[in-house]
């Protein structure tokens, strides 16, 4: 039985046509999982009643771009590594071999605690949706956001070629495997099995990891596959130099020439990155209908501005994704805000409203959703409640420049999913914390061990 939960809001979000707009002194009123009103009167009768005296409430924030693994795998390790080196040497010969390892030696219920760990990060920093890349063989991830109550777009990887590294040139080098189409009848299979799980909450999609790393035929094979399932396909686009190098090589062609060539360039594709995409690149990426991710946290620690506003600036959709790293959306829209800033010299780009915007109502427009990212009768009850009480905070003139620029993970007093309280003081209310974050810390230390031996990580990386 769903419960009724009314929530005092100081200050509400709301929907403004297709914008939107700060009203204050509201009540959202939460009935069957969905919002069944925005008053101005404290209703009756609710089961439950969230009062924050400086409450702003927000739809719930959508993370477009996300590797819950990883983001234990390389946490405190990829940082300040040389820039020479880092976009190549930090994707190819660090992340993306640290993840094929994770697959090798830990068993399902250890994959399970650090995709868990990871997804907790995740929604109590405000996070209720999130699109996951994960590898095949990570299909535990499924169960992982079902038991924690997200709202989750389980994308699996897909690869001609897997076996990364790094050459004696300082280039990634693809180890061919030939086995892409025996990879997409099990993401097929993935699909079949788990979208629309737990009342619609898990869906599935396909992932396939970058237009360097799938050949032209596995592209398309992705792109027909999607097409029969009416699913979402997600990859990275333009995320290193040597990228845009390797498919002129092979092919005479840019990353996104590629991916219209082989017509997977469209409305439905979500772009991660795009961050040495040419304006030639962007102008054909807009064109299109495409939504662009920007990640600007998970850049800026390589020394490489990941700048919202250029793609915003254009028209392209651009939403928020946290790549597996900080796990904190407000944190990342305030990255975004000042790598914006900085890159243009105009303090005005990337304001905290349209910032927030992406985050949320942008965000669920790339998934095709009408249902989430905004705060109306009918929407699903997908919030957020900010405490902007603190002393650190106070006194609040905008309430949402406060929250961008001064609040953070810490302050979110309460996250709701499908109408359910899931976040509430600063404590998951569904899972065992403590367990979680025990068995994760435990399987990720025993993938440094081995990634150690393998000399993925150097000697001093890890402490202790």
């Amino acid at each position: 039985m769903t419960q009724t939960v009314a929530i005092r809001a100081r200050w509400a979000l709301l929907p403004d046509g297709d914008r939107q707009r700060i009203e204050a002194d509201r009540w959202v009123l939460v009935e069957g999982g969905c919002v069944a009103a925005v008053t101005r009167d404290r209703p009756g009768g609710a089961d439950r009643v969230i009062d924050v005296a400086d409450a702003l409430v927000l739809p719930g924030f959508v993370n477009l771009h996300n590797h819950g693994i990883s983001a234990l795998l390389f946490r405190g390790i990829v940082e300040d590594r040389p820039t020479a080196s880092w976009a190549a040497d930090t994707v190819y010969g660090l992340i993306m071999p640290l993840q094929g390892l994770a697959m090798e030696v830990l068993e399902a219920d250890e994959l399970r605690d650090v995709t868990a760990l990871g997804l907790l990060g995740l929604v109590k920093g405000g996070a209720t949706t999130t699109m996951d890349m994960f590898r095949i063989a990570q299909a535990v991830s499924f169960d992982a956001a079902d038991a924690l109550g997200v709202r989750f777009y389980g994308m699996p990887y897909l690869f001609s070629t897997e076996d990364f590294g790094i050459g004696d040139d300082g280039r990634p080098r693809y180890a061919a495997r030939g086995n892409g189409e025996s990879d997409l009848a099990r993401a097929a299979a993935l699909f079949d099995a788990h979208d629309g799980r737990a009342g619609g909450r898990i869906r599935a999609g396909f992932g396939p990891h970058g237009a360097d790393s799938c050949d032209a035929d596995l592209l398309a094979a992705i792109r027909d596959a999607a097409a029969e399932r009416d699913a979402k396909v997600t990859i990275h686009v333009s995320q290193s130099a040597t990228e845009g190098e390797t498919l002129q090589s092979r092919y005479g062609r840019t990353p996104a020439g590629q991916l219209a060539h082989v017509g997977l360039l469209g409305p439905d594709l979500i772009a991660a990155h795009c961050v040495y995409a040419s304006d030639d690149d962007l102008d054909l990426i807009g064109g299109a209908g495409a939504t662009v991710v920007n990640c600007p946290a998970s850049f800026a620690r390589g020394a490489v501005s990941a700048v919202w506003q250029r793609t915003a600036a254009r028209g392209i959709r651009t939403g928020i994704g946290l790549d597996g790293y900080s796990m904190d959306t407000i944190g990342e829209l305030r990255t975004a805000a000042l790598v914006s800033k900085l890159a243009s010299g105009l303090s005005e780009d990337a304001a905290a409203r349209d910032l927030v915007a992406a985050a949320t109502v942008d965000g669920a427009a790339a998934l095709g959703r009408e249902d989430i990212g905004k705060i109306a009768p009918g929407c699903r009850a997908d919030l957020v409640v900010v405490n902007l009480g603190g002393a650190h905070l106070a006194p609040v003139s905008d309430p949402l420049k406060t929250m961008v620029w001064h609040a953070g993970r810490a302050d979110i007093e309460a996250v709701l999913v499908d109408g359910r309280i899931v976040v509430e003081g600063g404590r998951h209310l569904l899972v065992d914390e403590d367990a979680i974050v025990a068995g994760g810390a435990a399987a990720v230390r025993k993938v440094w061990a081995e990634g150690l031996a393998r000399g993925y990580i150097r000697e001093g990386e890890i402490v202790g």
